[in-house]
């Protein structure tokens, strides 16, 4: 089954976040109508193995970072863009309701939530969590949760070997 989000376009930016396993490799489908270099820009690569170097020993979207962040331009923003599932899967978790661009930066939605708390089901801020679940890496026990700065957030749990699962953010509805 693949799935598609017709329904939704990239907002500011779309950010797409692999959780995987270090260096396992996964098959994952380019996600989004656009061509690396000429449409999509500022793509940040994985940091699978904390080493600083992305898979092709350029720089990743940070030190230590496990996914792959795809930016999109104003004008493609403006038109919409296609965002499609990087492979089959289940939908665990949709997030809607913020912004798709910020009126102002004072806006609520817009600012970090206080102290930069985090916890079960938060939705302050640009802050968006899960309800507390069995999400815990390896070894730890108890009920986890995960939290997602930008809002407008899919989450697809796949059954790829070393991928847990992709994050779609920044999305917004097509009006």
């Amino acid at each position: 089954m693949n799935f598609t989000w017709n329904s939704f376009i990239v907002g500011t930016a779309l950010i797409l976040w692999a959780v995987f396993t270090p260096l396992q490799a996964a098959e994952l489908n380019w996600p989004i109508d656009c061509i690396p270099g000429k449409s999509c820009r500022q793509i940040g690569y994985p940091d699978v193995d904390g080493d600083g170097r992305a898979f092709n020993c350029g720089y990743p979207g940070y030190t230590g970072h496990t996914g792959t962040d795809i930016g999109i331009s104003d004008t493609a923003m403006d038109k919409g863009v296609d965002v499609f599932a990087a492979a089959d899967g289940r939908v665990l978790w949709v997030f809607d309701g913020k912004y798709d661009e910020c009126p102002n930066p004072a806006e609520p939605d817009c600012q970090p939530p206080k102290n930069n708390v985090m916890g079960p089901g938060l939705d302050r801020g640009y802050r968006v969590c899960t309800r507390s679940g069995p999400y815990c890496k390896a070894g730890r026990s108890g009920r986890c949760f995960w939290c997602f700065d930008g809002g407008n957030v899919v989450v697809i749990k796949h059954s790829i070997r070393g991928v847990f699962a992709t994050v779609y953010g920044h999305l917004r509805k097509v009006q």
